[in-house]
C-alpha cells in the first residue's frame, strides 16, 4: 500500500538534490498547501540538511585549521528564516488563499537550493606518473619540483599497486643526504605551487588532499599521515630567513595542518585540510608526511618499510557570490 509519508520523503530528498521534476514540484506544492504536517516536515527536513552540510564543512576543515575561529556563514541561516510564527501565518494563509502558500513555501526553498557553491578549481594534481627515481633534497627553493626527505617514485611492488595509474611515491628515510638528522620520525615531502595569475586576488579557500598507505608488518609500530599547506607571498630564500619549515610557517599568511592515524592494512586512506587564502598569496607550499607515532625512542633516522603516497590534489574553492540583499 502506498504510504504518503514515504512519498513526501522522496520528494524532499529530490528537492535538496536539485533533481525534482516539474510535475514533482507541482505535486510537492499541492501537498504543502493542503497538509500542515507536511509543511512541518518540509521545514524540519531542510533544517536537518543544512545542519549536516555545516557539520561536514567543519569536519573537513580539520581540527588545526586556523580559519575555524574566523568569520563563517552557517548554512543553517537559510532555513532559520522559516520561523514558527511564519509557519502559523502560512497555515492561516492556506485556509484563506489556498494555493498561494505553496508559492510562498517554494520561494523559501528555491533561492537556497539554487545558491549552490561554485565548483572547485583544480590548481595542482599529482599521481607521480611522469618520472621515476629520487626526489630533490630538503625544502623546495623553486616551484614545480618535489623535494624533501629520502623518497622515490616507484611502480607496483611488494604485491601493492598505486591508487591510480602506474606510479606512486615511497617514503624511504626520515632524513636526506646532507642533513643526516640523528633523530627523526618524520618523512617529509614538499611541493611549491605557483598561484595562478588568472585568479588574481579572488576570495575563497584552498583544499589539499592526499592518499597514504602502509603495508602490514609483524610489529607494533604505529604511524600517522600528515597533510599541511601554507600560503606564501614569495619564494623561500636564505636572504629572507625562510629556509626552514618553522620559519615558513611563521612567514605564511595562512597555515593549516591535519594529522590522522593510518591503518597498517595495505589500504589507501585519504587525509585532507582546508584554509582561507590571502589576496597576497603568490605560492602555496604543500607539505605531506608519514610519521611514526610509536615507538618514539629508538635509533634514528627512521627507515620506512612499505609506506606510500599517491593522488595529491590542490583545489581552490571560490567564495559564493553574496546575495543581492547583502551587496
Amino acid at each position: 500500500m502506498h504510504n504518503p509519508d514515504d512519498r513526501l520523503h522522496a520528494l524532499l530528498a529530490r528537492l535538496v538534490e536539485e533533481t525534482l521534476l516539474p510535475e514533482e514540484q507541482e505535486e510537492l506544492e499541492r501537498r504543502l498547501a493542503s497538509d500542515p504536517d507536511a509543511r512541518k516536515r518540509y521545514v524540519h527536513y531542510l533544517d536537518l540538511h543544512a545542519e549536516l552540510q555545516a557539520s561536514f564543512t567543519l569536519r573537513d576543515a580539520g581540527p588545526f585549521a586556523p580559519d575555524a575561529s574566523g568569520p563563517t556563514v552557517s548554512p543553517r541561516l537559510a532555513t532559520s528564516r522559516i520561523s514558527p510564527w511564519r509557519l502559523g501565518i502560512g497555515a492561516a494563509a492556506c485556509v484563506a488563499l489556498g494555493m498561494l502558500f505553496a508559492s510562498v513555501a517554494w520561494a523559501y526553498a528555491t533561492p537556497r537550493l539554487r545558491a549552490s557553491p561554485p565548483p572547485a578549481i583544480p590548481l595542482f594534481a599529482e599521481g607521480f606518473e611522469t618520472s621515476r627515481g629520487n626526489l630533490d633534497s630538503g625544502l623546495p627553493m623553486r616551484a614545480g619540483v618535489w623535494s624533501g626527505d629520502d623518497a622515490q617514485t616507484v611502480g607496483p611492488e611488494q604485491g601493492f599497486r598505486p591508487k591510480s595509474g602506474t606510479s606512486m611515491l615511497r617514503f624511504t628515510r626520515a632524513t636526506y643526504s646532507g642533513e643526516n638528522a640523528p633523530v627523526s620520525r618524520w618523512g617529509d615531502v614538499y611541493r611549491l605551487v605557483e598561484w595562478p595569475g588568472a585568479l588574481g586576488s579572488e576570495q575563497g579557500r584552498i583544499r589539499l588532499s592526499a592518499s597514504f598507505a602502509a603495508l602490514p608488518a609483524g610489529d607494533e609500530e604505529q604511524y600517522a599521515m600528515s597533510v599541511s599547506l601554507m600560503a606564501l607571498d614569495s619564494l623561500p630564500s636564505a636572504a629572507a630567513g625562510t629556509t626552514s619549515l618553522p620559519m615558513l610557517q611563521k612567514a605564511s599568511h595562512t597555515h593549516a595542518s591535519r594529522i590522522l592515524p593510518i591503518k597498517r592494512d595495505g589500504s589507501w586512506q585519504q587525509n585532507s585540510v582546508e584554509t582561507f587564502v590571502s589576496p597576497q598569496t603568490r605560492y602555496v607550499l604543500i607539505h605531506l608526511a608519514m610519521v611514526r607515532r610509536f615507538p618514539q625512542d629508538s635509533p634514528e633516522p627512521l627507515q620506512f618499510r612499505g609506506h606510500y603516497l599517491d593522488d595529491v590534489k590542490l583545489e581552490f574553492l571560490p567564495q559564493s557570490d553574496p546575495s543581492p540583499s547583502s551587496r
